[in-house]
């Protein structure tokens, strides 16, 4: 039977993996030619997050962590997430809160 310490430790783990995988599902599309700035996506992430659940939203690098188990990340002076798109139905929802998507509208 493992420690306490580290049963929480799994769940936690488990939980941010999972919260990745519903913000990816929900917010994001494929699209071959797409890259989305690290900062970017987090700021995304961010508002999705108190939307939907309203508390402390976890850190950049937390959803780093969480998103690099889907999402592949390169470094070109700037970190970007590649493959991917923001569906237009988030970017109408999320337009007047991110100012990198108001440049962006579909």
């Amino acid at each position: 039977e493992p420690p306490e310490a580290v049963k929480n430790a799994t769940t936690r783990y488990k939980s941010e993996e999972d919260l990745a995988a519903i913000f990816i599902e929900e917010c994001l599309e494929k699209m071959d030619n797409a890259e989305i700035f690290a900062g970017d996506m987090y700021e995304l992430f961010r508002a999705w997050f108190m939307d939907n659940y309203g508390k402390s939203c976890p850190s950049i690098s937390t959803f780093g962590r969480m998103a690099s188990k889907y999402l592949v990340r390169e470094k070109r002076g700037r970190k970007v997430y590649l493959g991917y798109d923001v569906k237009p139905e988030i970017v109408h929802k999320y337009k007047d809160k991110i100012k990198w998507m108001q440049k962006n509208v579909f």
